[in-house]
């Protein structure tokens, strides 16, 4: 799996201010996964804890099935994401602020990254290479592949 980089927020719409807390985060972009997964430290720092919120946002109950096959029951909250990258030594957004639809994971595992963010961008790997190729177009993703 591939890390990458993004911030995360409440909508405005239920925090009631424009520019509500963000935090970021890592999280593994795995193909497999269907759904965002976040830390409760993750949702404390945007203010969404919901043992003590500042803000408060609609969450339900979901079974997550497990990639072991298993199943768990989890908290389903609706959070803000953008996607960042490294440019020079700061992070700049990749995209602009999309909902999500996301779990609390209480483990502390991976944060997984879910299917919404492609929608917004491209990704590649090419054979026998370990680096994830980001794009926001078609044209600008295989501009950065290699060679072959």
């Amino acid at each position: 799996m591939h890390k990458m980089v993004a911030s995360i927020r409440v909508p405005p719409s239920y925090a009631g201010v424009q520019n509500p807390p963000e935090t970021t985060i890592e999280i593994c972009n795995d193909t497999g996964s269907n759904i965002q997964s976040v830390h409760r430290g993750d949702l404390q720092a945007i203010g969404a804890d919901p043992a003590n919120p500042q803000f408060t946002i609609p969450t339900n109950r979901v079974d997550v099935k497990l990639a072991q096959g298993q199943s768990t029951t989890s908290m389903l909250l609706r959070i803000q994401m953008r996607l960042l990258a490294v440019q020079g030594a700061q992070l700049a957004p990749l995209t602009e602020w999309f909902q999500v639809d996301a779990v609390l994971d209480d483990t502390g595992g991976l944060r997984l990254s879910g299917h919404e963010m492609r929608h917004y961008l491209y990704f590649a790997t090419a054979k026998g290479n370990s680096e994830l190729y980001v794009g926001q177009t078609k044209t600008a993703l295989q501009k950065r592949l290699p060679a072959v």
